[in-house]
């Protein structure tokens, strides 16, 4: 062959070719091989498979040259193997997807760089990094005239030095990290040195790099050279100067300790594609644009964040593609359609320039992988378990709300279905159009609940359950769809693809969720899962894809599949964080986008089409309304509120534009009914909400009950209490708190226990009612071992005493919310007290320190919104108190009463426990002294009586005072000749007399009872409060939970409800009034009392 002239350029002639994206299976007959999305699956898989043996083999080297095994040198000898698994057509995308990955992993290795460091480096790792550059770099200098080829002319020799100085001279600082770590040299002073110059050469190589590529192909146009250099500097200090500014500015405006908005976790994943597109624009090269841009990353949480949820992916899925070509939240958006034919699409100069013909295989395959991850996530974040116990409104609204919309979308199939659509039989066409009539977004769905705050309420429940039953039946449904789209005149095909389909189901529930199981088990708890683990499983959900790709039932049907194999728990928790972020505002909008491009507004000319589909549609919906109005008639619920559910049932996402896209790619819908339908999907969506917030108003439905409090229950009614459990620690604590509560004949207790679990990982919070049966399958992770241990104690505890019921019951939500599910709950039972743990637990050396400041927030948004009252149980070791019998409990009680609605419902409480034969009960009434007296009569003669806000809260607090003497009088009267019961006035003159009185008593009593003390404004405790630390306990609280005080003694702070929440900021509910104190004294002139145990008077009354 003659050798080609000096100046001459290798030019192609490329042909492109509409090429089908998904196949119609093995059993129509087609190879995987021969179509975009599978083909690109096998080899992601491969790639990935041949990454890891490589990793295993070459470990203590941390060389992970997998493309060596599929490249020329291996595999890639075969001509046949490299024909078929990476034929050139395939090359573009495979190199484009590596490029993407590496792009990625460069912006985490500088987010990971701390280059504040350097100006704080020694002069041993400065030196260290000198050195180690510049001989490597000479010695390739001195050689480079050897190496340089004659082919080579056209770059010169100075350029040629310098990528061979840098190849030859740099230093890998991640890789150097890890061999440190694994070599535990990390924090040695050797280890110090090392990973400063590693840092100082890598900086430095990124210097020479980029200088390198500006001269690479400009040694004829200094002056390009310089304006590169020169535009790489200003990109340079944008990072600087305005990127790093902005996520500092992330930073400060996310609250301590919450997680950062998905918003800005999505600009800064866009923000690194930007910055490669402008550094290769440039001619600097992608990759330095990413790594300048996760330098600009401040160190930190935010950082930390990223790292997180990008490097698994990144490293275990995306990277292994370049080593290979080495070796060889969502809604429906817009975006797309603004893209595509019907708007900017329409200049001809547009489309030609950004999305060309030879693009969109790329752009389509990457979108099918994004929707792959997304509808793995679905199932993940889908707990089907729950559908054993949805009640029957659920189901009944799920069904009802199928069934009208699919026989509506059948009944107009005939006049939709057009000539050209002869090689479809109406049965196909009539299952195509009636899920994408029928089917409801469930992920989508879950979003809406959350913005309205509708998730914990009932109706919430009953949608999300009803959207899920619906979600399976429509993917059920549409997998039968895909299997007779081709196969109408192939029966037995079908016959194999739906055998197959069933198979691999099988395959998922008896194979991939034990071994799921397996390495949660494996992994410690506590403990992050090995990155081999993570990437088996998303190496898994490729392949997942591709069977179900490969026997003709879509993809994606296998990603949901394999999603739903993943058992609730730390693994589901794991995936969701690694992957939402990157899937959701990364690859998923590239789905929306290519669904956009496909859609074509002009085509819609004629009015018959457009009349019938909306027509069509709009009986849809109406048939969902009838439907779910139907069911909530036959159940007895509120008009309106069936009328919201029917519209929450109408919801549309992703689920329907799948079908669309799988109809149009089989030729169901042609162009102007695919463009039709996706409009009208968006526009639906769009109107829910607000038409929601118009019709339905949570606060309406507030249930009325008048027993709210302790105080007004009746003493010969059924007491319930609602209990709240953080974790099995709090059990024991519990169960002799209910037991101390006297459960008699006469005055059973209802008790409500509520597992309180925090949601992470999945779509939808839930609230799980158990029933009493034993399940018949071993718990799955922490949480359900938790709750079963905890169902069996509480359980237990009901078989062995007396007079008591339990309902156990666990809440799954955010802790932001979880108030609501107490709450809510706690009206709906109409309860009287609701109990909750203190924050903080006893320590072993009898301290006080926090679980989880989580907990905190949600016992002041319950004190807040609570319908009922509410008591705050600060546990030390009341569980470990005598027991008389194994069912008995024996305490010695002291209510410290001050006066005020809080206390007198602490006097209340006390007053029941009474009851109990295995309870003493010593009251400590704090009464102002003389000094206090006086201090009152000189601010009274200063203040003009005559103000009506005066004169309104000086009658208020003589009320007050009234009623707390009316309790404490007919308290004394009924107890006068019970030899357990100690009544003590203590007179004080100010807070260190009442904490020098407290104090008297911490060693006797091993639990007091207190009033919170809510809007009481007292002397007696003056200076105390100032020093309070936990408000939502009140000052007298605190004081008794300190560490340093009553290390013995557990506390019950009790709240008494008075109409609001506290302060006045919370849930109104109009329905209740607040009591009256003429209602109050007659109420409490017919409160009975215990039979007086006890022949004589020993009623202990001092007064000091």
């Amino acid at each position: 062959m003659a050798p080609k002239p000096a100046n001459a350029t290798d030019e192609y002639i490329v042909c492109y070719a509409p090429t089908m994206i998904t196949t119609n299976g093995i059993w129509q007959g087609d190879n995987p091989l021969d179509y975009s999305l599978p083909l690109f699956i096998l080899q992601l898989s491969l790639v990935v498979a041949a990454t890891r043996i490589f990793v295993f083999i070459l470990k203590p080297f941390r060389q992970p040259r997998g493309g060596v095994l599929l490249g020329p040198s291996v595999l890639g000898k075969s001509t046949a193997f490299a024909n078929a698994v990476f034929p050139l057509r395939s090359v573009m995308v495979i190199e484009t997807m590596a490029n993407v990955g590496l792009l990625y992993f460069l912006f985490l290795v500088g987010v990971e760089m701390d280059i504040s460091v350097l100006r704080s480096v020694g002069k041993k790792a400065v030196a260290a990094a000198i050195s180690g550059m510049i001989l490597p770099f000479m010695i390739g200098a001195a050689f480079s005239y050897l190496l340089h080829r004659e082919y080579d002319n056209h770059m010169s020799q100075g350029t040629y030095i310098l990528f061979l100085g840098v190849a030859l001279s740099v230093t890998a600082f991640p890789v150097l990290a890890r061999i440190l770590a694994e070599l535990k040299l990390i924090n040695t002073e050797l280890g110090r040195i090392a990973l400063s110059a590693a840092l100082i050469n890598d900086v430095c190589a990124w210097i020479l790099l980029a200088f390198a590529i500006t001269l690479a192909d400009s040694e004829t146009t200094s002056l390009a050279s310089l304006w590169v250099l020169l535009s790489s500097v200003v990109f340079v200090a944008f990072c600087v100067y305005a990127v790093r500014p902005a996520a500092s500015w992330i930073v400060r405006k996310t609250p301590e300790g919450e997680s950062f908005s998905e918003f800005y976790i999505s600009l800064i994943l866009a923000g690194v594609m930007i910055s490669g597109f402008i550094t290769d624009a440039i001619g600097t090269h992608s990759v330095f644009g990413a790594f300048v841009f996760g330098l600009a990353i401040p160190n930190g949480p935010l950082g930390v964040t990223l790292v997180e949820k990008l490097e698994d992916f990144v490293s275990g899925l995306l990277l292994p593609l370049f080593f290979a070509i080495s070796g060889l939240k969502t809604n429906i958006g817009l975006g797309g359609v603004l893209l595509g034919p019907s708007v900017l699409g329409k200049s001809t100069a547009f489309a030609n320039a950004v999305f060309p013909l030879r693009s969109v295989m790329v752009i389509e395959t990457m979108a099918n992988v994004g929707l792959l991850y997304f509808l793995f996530l679905v199932g993940v974040e889908m707990d089907i378990s729950v559908l054993r116990s949805v009640g029957k409104k659920a189901v009944a609204a799920a069904i009802s709300g199928m069934i009208l919309p699919f026989m509506i979308g059948a009944a107009f199939s005939y006049l939709l279905h057009r000539e050209y659509d002869n090689h479809m039989s109406q049965g196909t066409y009539i299952l195509f159009l009636g899920v994408a009539l029928s089917v409801t977004a469930f992920p989508v769905l879950a979003r809406i609940l959350a913005e309205l705050k509708l998730i914990n309420t009932e109706l919430g429940r009953i949608a999300l359950s009803a959207a899920l039953i619906n979600d399976v039946c429509a993917w059920i449904l549409l997998a039968f769809a895909i299997t007779l789209a081709d196969s109408e005149t192939t029966s037995l095909a079908s016959l194999w693809v739906l055998l197959s389909s069933v198979v691999f189901v099988a395959f998922c529930v008896y194979a991939v969720r034990p071994a799921a199981s397996w390495i949660v088990r494996k992994t410690p708890e506590g403990e992050s899962f090995s990155e081999f683990y993570i990437s088996l499983i998303l190496a898994g959900v490729m392949i997942s894809g591709f069977i179900t790709d490969a026997i003709g039932t879509h993809s994606v049907f296998g990603a949901f599949v394999f999603g739903l194999a993943i058992p609730n728990g730390p693994l589901g928790v794991t995936l969701v964080e690694k992957l939402e972020d990157f899937v959701s505002g990364l690859l998923l909008p590239l789905f929306f986008a290519i669904s956009g491009l496909k859609t074509n507004i002009g085509l819609v000319r004629g009015t018959y089409t457009w009349s019938i589909l909306i027509l069509v549609i709009f009986l849809a919906c109406i048939g969902k309304i009838a439907g779910t109005l139907i069911v909530a008639f036959f159940y007895q619920m509120p008009i309106r509120e069936g009328a919201t559910l029917g519209l929450l049932m109408n919801t549309k996402g992703l689920v329907e534009m799948i079908v669309l896209n799988v109809g149009k790619d089989q030729k169901v819908f042609d162009d102007e009914s695919f463009a039709i339908m996706v409009i009208i999907t968006v526009l639906m969506t769009a109107i829910i909400v607000p038409s929601i917030s118009v019709i339905y108003k949570p606060s309406r439905r507030s249930t009325y009950y008048k027993r709210r409090t302790v105080q007004m229950s009746k003493p010969d009614g059924e007491f319930r209490i609602l209990v709240c459990i953080h974790s099995p620690r709090n059990v024991p604590t519990m169960i002799n708190f209910l037991e101390a509560s006297n459960p008699t004949k006469k005055s059973p207790i209802c008790v409500y226990v509520l597992h309180l679990v925090e949601l992470s990982g999945r779509t939808s919070a839930m609230l799980i009612v158990h029933n009493s049966r034993k399940p018949d399958y071993p718990a799955l992770n922490r949480t359900e071992a938790q709750s079963d241990h905890i169902i069996n104690a509480f359980e237990n505890y009901e078989q062995h005493a007396s007079f008591v019921s339990v309902q156990p019951l666990t809440a799954i939500s955010p802790y932001s919310t979880m108030h609501d599910d107490i709450c809510n709950l706690a009206e709906d039972k109409r309860v009287s007290l609701i109990i909750v743990p203190f924050h903080k637990q006893q320590t072993v050396d009898g301290g006080m320190e926090a679980t989880n400041m989580a907990f905190r927030g949600i016992n002041q948004n319950v004190l807040a919104n609570a319908p009922c009252s509410v008591g705050i149980l600060v546990d030390r070791n009341l569980s470990g108190s005598n027991r008389l019998a194994s069912n008995q409990v024996s305490h010695h009680v002291a209510i410290l009463f001050f006066g005020g609605p809080d206390d007198r419902e602490a006097l209340c409480y006390g007053w029941r426990m009474l009851e109990h034969p295995g309870i003493s009960l010593t009251v400590m009434r704090f009464v102002p002294g003389k000094l206090v007296a006086s201090d009152h009569a000189k601010k009274h003669s200063s203040i003009d009586l005559d103000e009506p806000r005066v004169l309104t809260v000086e009658t208020d607090k003589n009320m007050q005072k009234q009623l707390d003497e009316k309790l404490i009088h007919e308290f004394r009267m009924r107890n006068e000749n019970d030899d357990s019961v100690d009544y003590v006035e203590k007179v004080v003159n100010n807070g260190e007399e009442t904490v020098a009185a407290i104090r008297t008593m911490d060693d006797i009593h091993d639990l007091f009872i207190v009033g919170r003390g809510q809007g009481m404004i007292s002397p007696l405790t003056a200076g105390i409060t100032d020093w309070s630390e936990c408000p939502e306990i009140g000052a007298i609280g605190d004081l008794l939970a300190s560490s340093d005080f009553a290390a013995t003694a557990s506390v019950l702070v009790v709240q008494q409800y008075v109409g609001v929440g506290s302060n006045g900021e919370g849930m109104d509910t109009p329905e209740s009034k607040v009591q009256t104190n003429e209602e109050f004294i007659s109420e409490l002139s017919q409160h009975s009392a215990p039979p007086p145990r006890g022949g004589h008077n020993v009623f202990n009354t001092e007064r000091l």
